[in-house]
């Protein structure tokens, strides 16, 4: 008879333990307003290395490239000698150059399997289904319909109230016939049975029959969270999304306390069932593989310091890497020439989002002429809004996922095009009933076929996916049911006007917005401006060049002392990182339109010279007309898999005047955003452009780095296989397993090669050493991304010399 211990105390610090792993997972955003993300951002409390070493000792992944990279790095040059020196004493590594080299020539160390499945699984029949990846599959499954479906997929009559996940989860799972089956274990069913409905008392019960004590709760939590790390993920991101409102609804669903606590209790629940199920059926294997996972359940002191030491040669080798970057941009930077006084006046200004993508087109647009000026800032222009579209309750965020939005825009319209705009919108939402329906999808198909092959070649000539709000000549901004006043509009303006930095005003002044253009594509939102959390930046232009060019506003602005001359004209301008196409609203002249196009074509040029030399040659792409043809193929080919790059390879962040970078080439591995420190006196400018798009910026750089060194667990996979989830929560790569997040591979990878290099963000501020460290001080965060190892920060000087801040003092870096 199976008997199960009841009434279990479960302790205060248990429960810590239990909601200290549960916060550790960072969210992430759902695919259609998809964000970049630093999956340990949680972690930044702790040193990068000791993070690193921490999750693959209890889960396996990786947080640096294999030890092999970074010799090879040193053999090619890419990393200096003498850096690794500095890097050796910068960590806790102990030795010398040849020690260090010495240790990465060792072969990885030993991690520790808290997981009991996981040894069963390793002596197991290897004929039979492994226990993890059906408990994976299973789970995965079953959340994918719990989160789609918002309803318990065994829904019974009469029953008013809510499941939580867990109960959901073991409702379904107890008739759940082809379990036995399907792992080859006859009657695992009836230890369902036996799991306690409520999850607290269930975690008690499981925690002690499986002697999980105190002290290692929290580590046996975090590698069940990082098992099944994806749909962890995602429920965190609902919890985050239930604390902090962002206007989105189209994910909006009843978010029940503790969720990712009772994800958990089911992962831990699957670990509990196959302790009992092998003690009672399988006892010899069952003697072994508990005698292994007691052995294993933690280092000995001598592995665990061969482990430790390993991770800091690898810190070593990341930090060296990284300093020589340093010692690159310390080159760079050098050649920045003197910034001219009494120069003409500017006939043109454009102020493009910070991504690492608009470098080069600043460049091509600023060579059209001395007139012309550019300046960096967030991509989404300071516009702290939520788009609703007219007709429709849904609305999105287009700004920063971190914040929230404080005003809604919508388009003004005639009550004519208001029911037409309804009509258009009810009618979609209807064939995509008929088309998602079991029943129905066939006839649907049968009857409209051809008009979705109209659809299709339409795809294949369309240049911009929000071409219908270009026709958009007037935006309403409201809270609640009341319009925006004039004075809140007025403080909108202000700010985005002093964050860009920008005091005097040119007769033209363009706000670009970004966004990609590809054609099937689950992962199109990660190509489009993050900062409006993976939406094109066009409404934000729009919007905010209708503030700019209001006259009230305008009025209110030069009694605060930001005059704008009546001659300027703020124009909405859209730069297609795609085709590398920069247009503007069709008011502008045609000299304007002629200057963007040239612009446009140096910065394919550009472009294609830095990224890809040997196709122009191998593909007769010498001619404008050639690189541009196959830039429109990318993007309206079906069945392309890298429309573009995005932000591979990006590397730093620079804060500082463009007149001392304007002449400089980072080779698109920045992000720039323009600051004079002579007109910020009380380092507000400083202290938004540290909390904010340093922050994103940081987000960025970690996902790209770890899709990279962890492609399993923090890449989406093979776009290839991909298969969309719930309404776009995610992606599964086939038909199971774990949800996938993150960057796919074909985002990093080009076939042969990786397209980015981890490495750490380098941060440059031309700004004083006190006004960087007083920022730093006043936020906790940031010393500890600082201190701990997560990005560097580095001062550039008035005389050109570049330091390194190491949470304590400022050094020269080396090379200049």
């Amino acid at each position: 008879m199976l008997n199960v211990q009841t009434n279990v105390t479960w302790s205060d610090t248990q429960e810590s333990a239990v909601l200290q792993a549960c916060s550790r997972i960072a969210p992430t955003w759902p695919l259609d307003k998809s964000i970049a993300v630093n999956p340990w951002w949680n972690f930044k409390d702790n040193s990068y290395v000791e993070t690193a070493e921490k999750l693959h000792r209890l889960a396996g992944v990786r947080g640096y490239m294999g030890a092999e990279k970074y010799i090879h790095a040193l053999a090619s040059g890419a990393i200096d000698k003498d850096c690794v020196k500095q890097a050796i004493v910068s960590t806790e590594f102990e030795g010398s150059f040849e020690d260090w080299q010495a240790c990465l020539s060792q072969p990885e160390p030993a991690r520790i399997q808290p997981l009991f499945s996981a040894h069963v699984d390793a002596v197991r029949d290897r004929h039979y289904m492994k226990w993890e990846e059906e408990i994976t599959h299973q789970i995965s499954q079953f959340c994918a319909a719990h989160f789609q479906s918002l309803r318990a997929m065994l829904k019974k009559p009469k029953v008013e109230q809510k499941m939580s996940l867990y109960q959901h989860w073991l409702e379904v799972t107890r008739v759940d016939y082809g379990l036995s089956i399907v792992l080859s274990a006859p009657n695992v069913r009836q230890y369902l049975e036996l799991l306690p409905t409520d999850a607290e008392e269930a975690l008690g019960m499981m925690v002690s029959e499986l002697e999980i004590s105190d002290d290692a709760l929290e580590d046996f939590a975090l590698a069940c969270l990082y098992d099944i790390h994806g749909w962890a993920s995602w429920v965190a991101y609902r919890q985050w999304h239930e604390q902090h409102p962002t206007g989105d609804t189209s994910h909006a669903s009843f978010v029940q306390p503790n969720e990712l606590k009772e994800l958990l209790t089911i992962r831990l629940a699957w670990e509990w069932i196959v302790f009992k199920y092998m003690q009672r059926h399988e006892a010899l294997m069952f003697d072994d593989c508990l005698a292994r996972w007691q052995e294993q359940s933690e280092l000995s002191m001598s592995d665990l310091a061969v482990h430790k030491r390993y991770f800091q040669a690898l810190e070593v080798g990341a930090l060296a890497l990284e300093f020589s970057y340093q010692q690159h941009l310390a080159t760079t930077l050098s050649k920045s020439e003197p910034v001219e006084t009494g120069e003409e006046k500017k006939q043109l200004q454009a102020v493009f989002c910070i991504d690492v993508r608009s470098e080069a087109m600043r460049r091509a647009l600023e060579q059209q002429g001395k007139g012309i000026e550019t300046f960096g800032f967030a991509g989404f222009f300071g516009m702290p809004i939520s788009y609703r579209p007219l007709g429709s309750n849904l609305s999105r965020p287009q700004l920063p996922g971190l914040l929230s939005p404080a005003v809604n825009v919508s388009e003004s319209l005639s009550n004519q095009q208001l029911n037409s705009r309804k009509k258009k919108l009810n009618w979609k939402a209807r064939v995509k009933t008929w088309s998602s329906a079991a029943a129905s999808s066939f006839s649907m198909v049968e009857s409209l076929g051809i008009s979705y092959g109209l659809k299709l070649l339409k795809g294949k000539t369309q240049p911009n996916k929000l071409n219908d709000l270009s026709k958009v000549s007037q935006w309403r901004l409201y809270q609640g049911e009341n319009d925006v006043p004039l004075d809140a509009q007025t403080d909108i303006a202000y700010g985005a006007l002093k964050g860009i930095g920008i005091y005097s005003f040119a007769p033209t002044v363009l706000l670009v917005g970004h966004e990609s253009q590809n054609q099937n594509n689950l992962h199109a939102a990660s190509l489009d401006c993050g900062a409006c959390c993976g939406q094109s930046g066009a409404i934000n232009t729009q919007v905010l060049c209708q503030i700019l060019n209001n006259t009230e506003v305008r009025s209110q602005l030069a009694q605060r002392g930001l005059s704008i001359p009546a001659d300027t004209q703020f124009i909405p301008a859209i730069h297609n990182t795609t085709t590398d196409q920069i247009s503007a609203a069709e008011q502008c002249s045609t000299n304007l339109q002629e200057t963007l196009e040239r612009a446009s074509l140096l910065c394919r040029k550009l472009r294609f010279a830095a990224q890809q030399p040997d196709q122009i040659q191998n593909e007769g792409l010498e001619s404008d007309k050639a690189i541009k043809r196959t830039l429109e193929k990318r993007a309206t080919r079906w069945s392309e898999q890298r429309p573009e790059r995005g932000l591979a390879d990006n590397a730093a962040f620079v804060i500082a005047p463009r007149a001392k970078t304007e002449h400089l080439d980072f080779g698109g591995r920045a992000f720039m955003h323009g600051y004079e420190k002579d007109s910020d006196p009380d380092n507000s400018i400083l202290e938004l452009l540290m909390t904010a798009p340093m922050v994103v910026a940081h987000w960025i750089n970690m996902q790209y780095n770890l899709s990279v060194c962890e492609p399993f667990k923090f890449g989406s996979g093979n776009k290839l296989l991909h298969n969309a989830v719930g309404g776009g929560i995610g992606v599964f790569e086939g038909n199971g397993g774990d949800l996938r997040i993150g960057l796919s591979r074909q985002s990093v990878h080009d076939g042969s090669k990786w397209l980015h290099t981890p490495q750490r963000l380098s941060v440059v501020i031309a700004a004083e050493q006190k006004d960087i460290e007083s920022v730093l001080n006043k936020h906790p965060d940031l010393q500890n991304l600082v201190s701990n190892h997560w990005l560097h920060i580095l001062q550039w000087q008035d005389s050109g010399s570049l330091l390194r801040f190491n949470g304590d003092t400022w050094l020269q870096v080396a090379g200049q």
